[in-house]
């Protein structure tokens, strides 16, 4: 726990020195600095994570160079990686057949993406790792989702060419991504939210239109599955229309998930024109987390969305309204239970439960490469998982 520490403790001086009190010396030292200590954190990890565990266990059997067509053609349907990913392991392995070589590779291409992506997008990036951290996303991203990872950074290098409307630059990223995950679909239909222009009017109907969603699930995923056109989102798609809530829990997921952005998108319709140029994502982001709960699948989407979400939301957190100080606040308070419900919600909950190895084994404690020691609840977790 102690390297955990001291990551929070050097984004929270960060927050509050260069973001609240805006004092610029030595801010881009001290971003560097931060960047190095959280890459070597994911870099230098020893089998921390969830799903990146079983790419531990599969790296021995992943290709390099010399073996990857015929892998590609004759193996990987027993996998189910996309081309690219498996390209990008083929490469590290050429270079060096270590597993944890691979592992920092990857550390440093998702952090030196991101925290690019952060400084340039927000006057407070600071406060937006900060929330990334403690959200426990950014666990979530590097120990768990390692693939889809890189589609996200695939989205963040293509972000800017999207927001000048450059749609044949940014397809060609987003084609990238589809290549390397499969949930990266969703970036071929991001343009569409384009065409949505934020409304009370609107953001009501889609809030509470989206309850009666909840009952239609089984019609509503049969619809969906006539657009998923490969087998592996097929597949993907079966095993997420499988796990099933009783109505008490739905609706507590579509409050905690949906509901809880109702004060947001009401606030940040108040804002002036020249501070409302992110219409589409906050209305992407809405959509999504409402069919989110018609089919879990859904949730994965919203992994693309998170990192400009969290900039949106921050900026917004620390510009004034002397106006909607009261809803302000509401909407700050709302905002914090919806991006907690992502991960830790799911660590609370883990915590009732007897005789099964928890959720937050994957991400607590911290072991590094230097001590190589395995985390038995962790291990039992993973073989749990997929023996449910």
């Amino acid at each position: 726990m102690l390297v955990y520490s001291i990551v929070f403790l050097l984004l929270l001086f960060g927050a509050f020195h260069y973001d609240y009190r805006k004092n610029v010396f030595l801010k881009k030292a001290y971003y560097v600095l931060v960047f190095l200590v959280m890459t070597s954190m994911t870099a230098l990890r020893y089998r921390v994570g969830g799903d990146a565990l079983l790419y531990e266990d599969y790296f021995k059997h992943m290709p390099d160079l010399g073996d990857y067509f015929y892998f590609l053609r004759k193996v990987n349907l027993s996998f189910g990686y996309q081309p690219l990913y498996l390209l990008f392991v083929a490469v590290c392995k050429t270079i060096n057949t270590d597993y944890y070589f691979y592992q920092a590779v990857h550390a440093v291409i998702f952090n030196l993406i991101v925290f690019r992506f952060v400084f340039k997008r927000s006057v407070h990036p600071f406060s937006v790792l900060s929330v990334f951290f403690v959200s426990c996303i950014y666990f979530y991203f590097f120990f768990d989702i390692q693939r889809e990872a890189l589609a996200i950074c695939c989205f963040l290098l293509g972000y800017r060419y999207f927001e000048k409307k450059n749609y044949v630059i940014y397809y060609l990223f987003a084609v990238t991504g589809f290549f390397f995950h499969i949930s990266a679909v969703i970036l071929l239909l991001l343009p569409l939210f384009r065409l949505v222009k934020l409304t009370h009017k609107l953001i009501y109907i889609l809030v509470f239109a989206g309850i009666p969603l909840i009952l239609l699930k089984s019609s509503i995923v049969s619809i969906l599955s006539i657009f998923l056109f490969t087998s592996a989102m097929q597949d993907k798609a079966e095993v997420y229309s499988e796990m099933e809530f009783s109505v008490a829990g739905s609706l507590f997921f579509y409050a905690g998930r949906v509901l809880t952005l109702l004060p947001l998108m009401l606030f940040y319709i108040r804002q002036k024109p020249e501070h409302r140029k992110h219409d589409w994502l906050l209305a992407g982001f809405l959509i999504v987390s409402i069919f989110s709960q018609v089919m879990v699948g859904f949730e994965r989407l919203l992994n693309y969305l998170f990192i400009p979400f969290f900039i949106i939301f921050i900026d917004l957190v620390f510009r004034l309204s002397k106006s909607h100080v009261r809803l302000k606040k509401i909407a700050v308070f709302a905002t914090l239970i919806n991006i907690i419900f992502v991960i830790n919600i799911k660590i609370i909950m883990d915590l009732s439960v007897v005789g099964r190895a928890r959720y937050n084994s994957i991400f607590f404690p911290y072991t590094s490469v230097f001590e190589k020691k395995k985390n038995p609840e962790r291990e039992r977790f993973m073989i749990e998982l997929w023996d449910r």
